[in-house]
């Protein structure tokens, strides 16, 4: 028997409404996903296409936005190399789109062969899918790539996207609250973008504290001296230095970054940042530790050390201070 003439006059209205409804929703859908951000498409038609994995040395949220926001999202975008300037407010028109893996800093995208392409990213505060970062109006970070271009044989590039956004610190070396720290380390600065040589200067002898990059071992009274030689890494975005005859053992220092550099870009930091904990160097081999207690708030304690050799000869250090906070 066929059911389905037993069906009435209700019910088939019914039906047919439902698949009204159905339909409507899936043109509301495909008009949605097509909505956010306008892709080539008579272009992607006409030009083959690769899919490739791309590394990106693309830039992270930075120690001012870190404080708040610990993760993010980024989505990545394909344009033509005729795209020389975005803002976070730009609507790209792209050949595809493919949220960042943060994790890894990578992407697979389909990019047009033999065709000069540049990637944007737009970084979000929050972990976004692609459909939302599609519909984000406004990117919290914005970037793009210098020009490239892929062969038929490409399936892995390496790319670096440059931020257009103001740069900041994004980690130290040694890391704050490191203990240990070898007196004969190295000491470096990561930047969120690739920064100008020109803008990073430092102090290397006199008193007080100048310079974009200062170290301390007072909180900033007074600076110690580093040397000029400083070295800034081939992406712009590390810049290494030391100090004048090196880190003293079983000394806390600190690392300061004033608002006074700006990027290759010419992008002027807006932020400075200080480090919060301080790094602590290691104890001079065989060092003893005394512990005084009752020690009074505001005070300034002096101190020194008194030894004797084996050999009966007494020898004394300089005098020390300290105070109590």
């Amino acid at each position: 028997m066929d059911n389905s003439r037993m069906i009435g006059p209700t019910a088939q209205r019914k039906i047919k409404s439902r698949w009204k409804s159905r339909l409507w929703l899936v043109a509301l859908l495909v008009l949605g996903l097509g909505a956010g951000c306008k892709k080539q498409d008579n272009q992607s038609q006409q030009v083959p296409m690769a899919k490739v994995r791309l590394q990106l040395k693309g830039f992270g949220l930075g120690k001012q936005q870190a404080v708040v926001n610990v993760s993010g999202s980024a989505m990545i975008s394909v344009v033509d190399s005729s795209v020389t300037s975005v803002t976070n407010t730009t609507l790209l028109n792209a050949y595809d789109q493919n949220m960042e893996d943060i994790a890894t800093q990578s992407v697979f995208l389909f990019l047009p062969i033999g065709q000069p392409v540049r990637l944007v990213e737009s970084g979000f505060y929050v972990p976004l899918t692609l459909l939302d970062a599609q519909f984000q109006q406004v990117s919290d970070t914005i970037g793009l790539s210098q020009p490239f271009t892929v062969t038929a044989v490409d399936t892995q590039l390496s790319v670096q996207i440059i931020p257009e956004a103001a740069p900041d610190v994004l980690a130290f070396t040694p890391a704050e609250g490191a203990t240990g720290v070898k007196v004969g380390s190295v000491l470096s600065v990561e930047f969120t973008n690739p920064m100008d040589s020109a803008s990073l200067s430092v102090m290397g002898a006199g008193v007080g504290c100048v310079g974009t990059i200062q170290l301390s071992t007072d909180n900033f009274v007074t600076c110690v001296a580093i040397d000029p030689a400083t070295t800034l890494s081939p992406d712009g975005r590390v810049l290494s230095f030391a100090p004048v005859g090196g880190l003293d053992y079983s000394t806390q220092y600190k690392i300061k970054v004033t608002a006074d550099g700006w990027d290759q870009l010419g992008n002027q930091a807006v932020f400075g940042y200080t480090a919060v904990q301080p790094f602590i160097t290691e104890d001079f081999p065989g060092t003893m530790h005394y512990q005084a207690t009752g020690l009074i708030s505001g005070q300034i304690y002096y101190w020194r050390v008194t030894a004797t050799d084996a050999n009966g000869v007494k020898s004394s250090s300089t005098v020390r201070s300290f105070s109590v906070f």
